[in-house]
């Protein structure tokens, strides 16, 4: 039997599109994931261009805290955000979000090309990350029990 936990949060970093693709359960992150998602986004956090994030949600989303460690690292950055999700309650938090970040938008999962659209990916770029996206979706399917 496996004895690894079961993941909340899957994610990728894609320094040379300055882009960080995170996917996330029904299940909030734990602060070792979350804080393991920070580490990785420091590269990401020193750009003078800024860079963009895509969240794909099924209904999984920081704590308050953790954004608050995330608010912290960005020292004031408003990075451009897309939020993928078919979950209400993330849009409504999202949305308050977006009150501090104006670069943040909310999507439902058949809008995928107008959220790829709002990061100002490239043609070529969208094909790269939806591979990445479908990896980093059955990273997270494939580790849970499947329902028989």
């Amino acid at each position: 039997m496996d004895a690894r936990p079961i993941p909340n949060l899957v994610f990728e970093i894609v320094g040379d599109l300055r882009l960080a693709v995170m996917c996330q359960g029904t299940e909030n992150p734990t602060d070792a994931e979350w804080d393991a998602y920070l580490d990785a986004l420091g590269p990401l956090l020193a750009l003078a261009a800024g860079y963009r994030v895509l969240v794909v949600t099924e209904g999984g989303r920081p704590s308050q805290s953790q954004h608050a460690r995330l608010r912290e690292r960005q020292a004031g950055a408003k990075p451009h955000v897309a939020v993928v999700t078919a979950v209400a309650g993330v849009r409504f938090v999202a949305s308050v979000i977006a009150l501090v970040n104006g670069n943040l938008r909310c999507f439902a999962p058949d809008q995928r090309d107008a959220a790829l659209a709002s990061l100002g990916l490239l043609e070529n770029e969208v094909v790269v990350v939806d591979a990445l996206v479908k990896r980093l979706l059955l990273q997270l399917s494939s580790a849970r029990p499947s329902a028989a």
